[in-house]
């Protein structure tokens, strides 16, 4: 009788170590940060690291900082390098979440890009003498994406994503001028999709919520 009495105290004693173990669980706040990084930007010379912050169960704002650096050659007669960087502000919404970071969304976006590209002309206008010259770019993009992001453990996640933007310029100035370098039929990054036109945006992050 005894230890009828003592299983039934124990079996009852483990009920209610459980019940209090789920209480906790399910009184923890999710994690409603998340530091990201796109795999994909390192392809094309671009360190790309961004925030996300959880406003309400569907909604967050996420902060990206990238910086491009790539130089072709580094003779100061011929430079060919391009260098700039680009911050992003997102509105992310997700149409299917309870609280989490998690599960397919939509996104706004505006970004911000500034460029410095360097390069040099050399033919027979120039009697074959190298002449560097350089262009400053600054554009504004306003765009959409959709994307899906997947959490693992409320530790890890996975975001996928893929959109367009268009972009206005708002600054380009090049040295010497552009008069200057009009009759060498230069090729100019005026054009740079990213500050000047219509643009893919796409993405592979991985990252740490807490």
């Amino acid at each position: 009788m005894k230890q009828v009495v003592y299983f039934i105290l124990l079996l009852t004693l483990q009920f209610q170590v459980l019940a209090q173990r789920k209480i906790r669980i399910e009184n923890i706040a999710p994690p409603s940060h998340a530091l990201k990084i796109n795999v994909l930007s390192g392809f094309v010379g671009t360190l790309n690291i961004s925030y996300e912050y959880r406003l309400t169960q569907k909604w967050s704002i996420q902060n990206g900082l990238c910086y491009t650096q790539m130089i072709i050659s580094r003779d100061p007669r011929k430079p060919y390098s391009t260098e700039g960087f680009q911050y992003l502000l997102d509105v992310r919404k997700y149409t299917h979440s309870n609280g989490l970071l998690n599960g397919r969304y939509h996104q706004y976006f505006l970004r911000y890009s500034q460029f410095i590209n360097k390069d040099y002309i050399q033919d027979s206008l120039t009697k074959n003498k190298p002449i560097a010259y350089t262009e400053n770019l600054h554009g504004i993009t306003l765009g959409w994406v959709y994307g899906y992001q997947k959490t693992y453990q409320n530790k890890y996640l996975i975001d996928v994503f893929c959109g367009i933007g268009i972009s206005v310029p708002t600054c380009f100035n090049s040295s010497p001028s552009k008069d200057f370098l009009k009759p060498y039929k230069v090729r100019s990054f005026e054009s740079n999709p990213y500050t000047n036109g219509v643009n893919l945006r796409m993405g592979l992050k991985v990252g740490y919520l807490f």
